[in-house]
């Protein structure tokens, strides 16, 4: 209860300097909320709180009443609108998909400058598609294929063509011992090199051929010339022996 006691006179005591606070501020006229009788200034009335509240919603109400005529064609117009932004909407949404993913042949166009919209006379409608444009026949998606139809095909030949590159650098290596950048393989000598050592070899051996050739022309002439003075003195010493006899 003492606690009790004390809340109230607490309260009691805010509400008393509230209420002294008010009571002032009406004696000595801080704010004028509308007097009975009103204040004067030089011989003219100065207008209170309220008053000017008044006047200011008046002139308010005024500029209202001249704005509306203005605002009732923007607001006719923003109404239509939204009604046909639904409309425009699900048509785009449509003319995307189709365009996107259609199976079928398309037909594709655009607008042209300046812009026709289906409602004649009016800024609020749906730009008409009259132009036709060409070389595009399939959708998105259509296209999309085909690119990665032709795609695989390039990725086979590329394939086929890397297989014929290994190929024709084992063939390389096989004939000139090069490698696909031109350069000498160590240890290998290859089919040109080979016959060019070939070519080398029967060169110089018919370079000793021809140096030989006369030496065992000769040679040979030497030797049957030999043998036939070996056979005149084997016939003279059998002739000799047979004189002994």
């Amino acid at each position: 209860m003492n606690k009790l006691g004390k809340g109230l006179v607490l309260a009691h005591t805010a509400l008393s300097i509230v209420a002294l606070a008010w009571a002032a501020g009406v004696y000595f006229q801080f704010t004028d909320w509308g007097w009975k009788e009103p204040r004067a200034d030089m011989g003219l009335r100065v207008p209170s709180e309220y008053d000017k509240r008044v006047a200011t919603f008046r002139e308010a109400a005024k500029a209202v009443a001249s704005a509306l005529p203005a605002v009732r064609p923007a607001q006719t117009a923003l109404l239509e609108a939204s009604e046909r932004f639904a409309q425009n909407h699900v048509y785009y949404e449509q003319e995307l998909a189709r365009l996107r993913s259609s199976s079928e042949p398309l037909e594709v166009r655009q607008v042209k400058r300046p812009i026709a919209l289906d409602t004649q006379g009016k800024v609020i409608g749906r730009p008409v598609f009259e132009e036709k444009i060409e070389g595009i026949t399939k959708s998105y998606d259509s296209y999309r294929a085909d690119l990665s139809s032709i795609n695989q095909d390039i990725d086979k030949e590329l394939k086929q063509i890397r297989e014929w590159i290994e190929k024709e650098q084992k063939i390389t290596l096989t004939l000139t011992g090069k490698d696909d950048q031109g350069k000498q393989v160590k240890n290998t000598v290859g089919i040109y090199g080979l016959l060019e050592l070939e070519k080398k070899a029967q060169d110089a051996a018919r370079l000793e051929k021809d140096y030989l050739q006369p030496i065992w022309a000769e040679t040979i002439e030497k030797a049957n010339q030999a043998g036939e003075l070996r056979e005149r003195l084997q016939a003279t010493l059998d002739r000799l022996r047979g004189g002994k006899k």
